[in-house]
């Protein structure tokens, strides 16, 4: 599941204020009404509410829900996302909207705002669940593990280590991809009712200092440990914020980012710590 519908509480985020308009952050993941899991949120009134506040921000949409339509997604495409194959099906049939997600963010991209997309490794072939003919254009891509790919039909039974090789797997696919942002590390485990494999803080982190991919700082329905993150500024890997928005109430709300990066010691090096897109005016 690329995302979860009405998964967080407007408890979960901190009200937006000033504080995140003085900090020089800028949220590199913003969804938009073409989402499935999409609730209130639309371009325009996040572009507008994001100007109001002063932060920099880009829209990144899920990659593999464009290749169905939005209507019943869950219900009847999701099992079917991570397939190259289903999405070149999909597409032929017409319901392709990569064009319309090129559209609706046209008007903020000329006003400055990078615009990128969202995508998972492929299940069927060597790179990101993306046809090439849609993978050119954006200004950065964000990667992410959001199921087990590997384990098939199978449930929640499976035993740890296999768990952990496939999200091994996964994330390197998505690294040797050339992805510019790694998001909401070690997410799919919580979200599966497993345990945080800590053992692989290292071995992930190592793996994005290598391929320079930054990590990215997510609360949505999550949990960031502090203690990753550190262990990625200490290999050289620059942190992302990602406010993950799919309602307005979560549009702008970083204060738990940066309270986050008080903790690391990283607030007052925030251009040395953290990633933008290379387009990004502010």
């Amino acid at each position: 599941m690329a995302c979860a519908s009405g998964a967080g509480k407007r408890g979960d985020a901190a009200v937006p204020g000033g504080a995140a308009a003085k900090a020089g952050l800028f949220d590199a993941h913003v969804h938009t009404e073409l989402a499935a899991c999409a609730e209130d949120i639309t371009a325009a009134a996040a572009f507008a509410r994001f100007r109001e506040l002063g932060v920099g921000f880009g829209f990144a949409e899920h990659a593999d829900q464009l290749y169905f339509p939005r209507q019943g997604y869950f219900e009847k495409f999701e099992v079917e996302s991570g397939s190259l194959a289903a999405m070149r099906e999909s597409s032929r049939a017409g319901h392709n909207r990569f064009g319309r997600y090129r559209e609706l963010v046209a008007p903020f991209a000329a006003e400055g705002v990078p615009v990128g997309i969202e995508a998972e490794a492929a299940e069927d072939g060597p790179g990101l669940g993306v046809l090439e003919d849609d993978l050119a254009g954006w200004d950065y891509v964000i990667g992410a593990v959001h199921e087990f790919r590997g384990m098939g039909s199978r449930g929640r039974t499976e035993p740890m280590a296999d768990l952990e090789r496939d999200f091994m797997q996964q994330t390197e696919k998505l690294c040797r991809a050339g992805v510019s942002v790694y998001a909401h590390p070690f997410r799919i485990f919580g979200r599966r009712g497993r345990e945080i494999p800590k053992h692989l803080y290292r071995p992930v982190a190592e793996m994005l200092a290598a391929h320079k991919v930054a990590a990215e700082i997510n609360f949505h329905t999550n949990r960031p440990d502090p203690e990753f993150f550190a262990l990625c500024l200490e290999l050289g890997v620059r942190l992302s914020i990602g406010s993950d928005s799919h309602a307005m109430w979560e549009v702008g709300g970083l204060e738990k980012h940066l309270a986050l990066l008080g903790e690391l010691g990283a607030a007052g090096r925030l251009g040395e710590a953290l990633w933008r897109p290379p387009c990004a005016k502010r």
